[in-house]
């Protein structure tokens, strides 16, 4: 172990090796980013089952929540952690969900952003989700206004025709 790790991050470690290997099989899915039934059905347990394997992964890592324990279990096996990054929806969100987004604690951000056409553009043109979900809200009120223009239109017209 480096000199400078963390005694938290040194007792984590150790309690990754005491994790049973159904424990460990459903870190693995929540990194997979399955939901608890998905794993469940993997490995033809019941959702509840899970839940308990997880809840009990949890304290053996002296964590409060199954992203951080997925976290440690991956960091102790050397893997890359899918999702990593801070997110602003992460809030929204219930920090035990195993079908929730995993993030760490560092500040490690992607250099570039790529678009849906898969051409790629620095991050600071990219909009943050809430940009995006006022973009979408906008997007609606104006095609539900449009909308009621053209019916309006189509009234207006069929009136005239009529009468």
């Amino acid at each position: 172990m480096n000199s400078d790790e963390s005694p938290l991050n040194r007792s984590a470690g150790a309690g990754v090796s005491n994790l049973s290997a159904r424990q460990r099989e459903c870190l693995q899915g929540v990194l997979a980013l399955k939901p608890a039934k998905r794993i469940a059905h993997d490995l033809g347990i019941t959702p509840s089952a899970v839940e308990k394997h997880l809840r009990h992964a949890r304290d053996k890592l002296g964590v409060a929540s199954t992203a951080e324990a997925a976290q440690i279990f991956a960091e102790n096996r050397g893997e890359e952690i899918p999702h990593c990054g801070n997110s602003y929806l992460a809030q929204f969100g219930s920090a035990t969900e195993t079908g929730a987004v995993l993030h760490s604690m560092t500040a490690e951000q992607p250099s570039r952003v790529e678009d849906a056409n898969h051409g790629d553009f620095p991050p600071e043109h990219a909009l943050t989700p809430l940009q995006t979900m006022i973009t979408i809200v906008a997007m609606s009120i104006a095609s539900i206004v449009g909308l009621l223009l053209l019916i309006s239109c189509a009234r207006a017209i069929e009136s005239i025709v009529s009468g």
